[in-house]
């Protein structure tokens, strides 16, 4: 073959070649792009950090004793029982805080004089009732094996309601006071779950003043009052993610 021949077949040749490498090029741009690993979702976090809590508690209470015809308003330390409920955030690791509104239960205000006539003087002078709200913050200590140790503190206001019962209301009247309330609070907190937990505690709270009116001695009289307090808890992280 001569050497034009040789030449023809390498130019038919690199047409060939070029024509086979332009159509596998637009058919690759026609195909769809896939890419080497799929996609991961990411879970979008909106909030993450709130909770709702319960709490319930064994309390050692004080209410009024009135002392007939001596002027004088002592008050007796008597078992009583808190419930509370509310929500709060969740910063991080080692703080948080949260608000909870609270109720006592009902306490006679005793007449600590059954020789005054005795014949009507037996129960009291009517039902102390008290409901407290209270904004409180926490520093949780750290966490081992589930358990966390933690430090509270609470400030906020309470309502201090007395209503005489019926055989007795001539002997007083209705009695409210509003006051500042604070907390002082520790304990444990066990995770049951990744958001369940369970609280332990120790509570002492300081009800403020309470301001009767003694309808015996015609007096009007003011007295602190507080109460400590054995306190079991349930607290719930609720997860606003959404994938």
């Amino acid at each position: 073959m001569s050497k034009w021949g040789h030449a023809m077949r390498a130019a038919l040749f690199g047409a060939a070649a070029y024509a086979c490498a332009g159509a596998n090029a637009g058919f690759a741009a026609d195909m769809p792009f896939y890419p080497s690993e799929p996609t991961q979702q990411v879970k979008v976090e909106f909030g993450t950090g709130w909770y709702i809590r319960g709490d319930a508690a064994w309390a050692f209470d004080q209410a009024p004793v009135i002392n007939p015809g001596l002027f004088d308003v002592t008050t007796r330390v008597r078992n009583n029982f808190s419930l509370d409920l509310g929500g709060g955030y969740k910063f991080n690791n080692w703080f948080r805080g949260d608000m909870t509104l609270g109720a006592y239960g009902a306490q006679p205000i005793l007449v600590n004089n059954t020789a005054f006539a005795p014949g009507i003087i037996g129960g009291g002078l009517g039902d102390l009732n008290k409901y407290i709200l209270l904004v409180n913050a926490y520093l949780d200590l750290g966490t081992w094996y589930g358990v966390t140790p933690f430090v509270g503190v609470g400030g906020g206001g309470d309502l201090i309601n007395s209503s005489n019962s019926a055989g007795l209301a001539f002997f007083g009247m209705p009695n409210r006071s509003f006051n500042f309330a604070w907390a002082l609070m520790g304990g444990v907190a066990y995770n049951l779950t990744d958001n369940a937990a369970v609280e332990v505690g120790y509570r002492y709270v300081h009800f403020g003043n309470y301001t009767g009116f003694d309808g015996i001695d015609g007096v009007i009289f003011n007295k602190n009052l507080s109460a400590q307090e054995v306190r079991v808890g349930l607290r719930y992280l609720v997860d606003f993610g959404s994938p």
